[in-house]
């Protein structure tokens, strides 16, 4: 059974993915600055799950998203 998403998450994932292709920055380039996987990046883009703690606070630093 797949898990709903939440509107929260999609949210984050909208304006994450908005933020990175408006400056250019790769799916893969940005999982290694936030020492993720493309396949998280991913998610929080499709609004699939949340970032941690640590990559929300590293996103926080210098995205202004």
């Amino acid at each position: 059974m797949k898990k709903e998403k939440q509107p929260r998450a999609v949210e984050l994932g909208r304006r994450l993915r908005g933020w990175r292709m408006e400056n250019g920055v790769g799916l893969r380039h940005l999982a290694d600055i936030l020492g993720v996987s493309e396949r998280s990046v991913a998610g929080w883009e499709l609004g699939e799950f949340y970032p941690g703690f640590d990559a929300l606070s590293r996103l926080g630093g210098g995205t202004k998203c």
